[in-house]
């Protein structure tokens, strides 16, 4: 019985090291790369840096979620940008089961969000609970997918975080 248990909780690890988690970002440029351009062709990039995820405190399983957004281009970004954020159930984070979380707000950068800068929305607010059982999600979150601000590359503008959950608790 001992030596069962002990082959289920090896299995678990094997499955959870296969997997690994992290914050999987879409951008092809390293945010360090410098290029070199003319005042004509500078515009913003934004990306989704990273999505963290965090405790409300109260003694339940509420969570607080946030996403990061940086700068990465040669210009300062400014104006409206809308930001949109979805957990997904998945089954081994190979396919979708259902949505379980939608956020949808749209972030006033007329201060400007210049080149290198990262600002942040709280996704969740408190809200977001977790299931008592083990499950995998993914966090979904893309940075103006509706192109409301011009930029130098729309292919980056989308992350992800692979998220486990183990009896309340984040992993």
């Amino acid at each position: 019985m001992v030596e069962r248990m002990y082959k289920k909780g090896l299995v678990i690890g094997i499955i959870i090291l296969f997997f690994g988690v992290g914050v999987q970002s879409t951008s092809a440029n390293d945010v360090s790369e410098i290029k070199e351009t003319t005042e004509e062709d500078s515009l913003p990039d934004l990306i989704v840096e990273d999505i963290t995820y965090y405790d409300f405190e109260s003694g339940w399983n509420f969570y607080y979620v946030d996403v990061h957004i940086l700068n990465q281009g040669d210009a300062v970004a400014y104006g409206n940008v809308t930001l949109e954020f979805t957990a997904v159930r998945t089954l081994f984070w190979l396919f979708n089961i259902r949505i379980v979380y939608e956020y949808k707000d749209t972030l006033n950068l007329r201060d400007g969000l210049a080149p290198g800068e990262t600002t942040w929305d709280s996704v969740s607010q408190g809200d977001f609970t977790l299931p008592i059982f083990g499950l995998f999600y993914k966090f979904n979150a893309g940075i103006n997918l509706d192109k409301k601000i011009d930029e130098s590359n729309y292919n980056n503008n989308e992350g992800y975080e692979l998220v486990l959950c183990i009896l309340t608790s984040w992993i």
